[in-house]
């Protein structure tokens, strides 16, 4: 073995990772460049380097130091961007994956929040009967299901609103008047249903005579109250004098 090739093992036959041995064998090797290949274009230049990889490091051209100090192969900034790359990826899967998960969460508990509220409110409250209540006392007022007060109306039609209220027709042929009160609050029901009471139970000749009323809860509406009179073709009193 030639002292050139000796010192190549003596200075390339450690681990390349660390600055001191990485200047030292690349010194040897290019001392040797200089001496027998600078100046003449042979296409074994490469040979020393070749040889420092293959027989003198001891760590063999896959280590990651003899890589880069024999051929210029960077392995760890190549493994670092690809790791950088899976990293970014796994935070868009996790993003999208917990995104997903918050959104079936909310759209779930919504869902159950809106049917417990549902299942809380009493037939009496909704007027989701299909059968009238009469109402306590001596009159002939009923408490009426909002489906028959939505029959009576053609589904609240526009082409039946007169005035401030909807015109209707009930099962029995009569005509009626629907006042319709949006967003109201179910728990002032028992209040509103001792009210139409005490009108119901006033007789006089210048009242428009009470039919009755509902309470109705509505998914996309909200709590309603709605008041049933007789329809006056020719309007009222106040709609004459003023």
């Amino acid at each position: 073995m030639t002292p050139e090739l000796q010192e190549v093992r003596h200075c390339c036959n450690r681990s390349l990772d660390d600055e001191t041995s990485f200047t030292r064998c690349q010194d040897c090797l290019s001392s040797i460049y200089r001496s027998y290949f600078h100046a003449t274009a042979s296409d074994c230049s490469w040979f020393p380097y070749v040889y420092a990889g293959a027989l003198a490091n001891h760590d063999g051209p896959v280590d990651s130091g003899a890589a880069k100090c024999l051929f210029s192969l960077d392995f760890t900034s190549t493994m670092a961007t690809n790791w950088k790359k899976k990293a970014i990826l796994w935070a868009m899967h996790i993003g999208i994956a917990f995104g997903l998960i918050m959104t079936v969460t909310v759209v779930w508990r919504r869902k159950h929040n809106w049917k417990r509220r549902c299942n809380s409110v009493t037939p009496d409250e909704t007027g989701s009967g299909f059968e009238t209540e009469t109402i306590s006392g001596d009159n002939n007022s009923v408490k009426f299901t909002f489906e028959e007060i939505k029959m009576a109306t053609k589904n609240f039609s526009r082409d039946n609103i007169v005035g401030k209220v909807y015109k209707g027709t009930l099962v029995d042929g009569s005509e009626v008047a629907v006042k319709r009160f949006k967003n109201c609050s179910a728990a002032r029901d028992a209040t509103f249903a001792h009210e139409v009471e005490v009108i119901a139970s006033i007789n006089h000749v210048n009242l428009v005579p009470f039919r009755g009323y509902c309470t109705a809860t509505l998914p996309m509406e909200g709590h309603q109250r709605l008041i049933v009179c007789d329809m006056m073709r020719n309007g009222s009193l106040f709609d004459h004098l003023f």
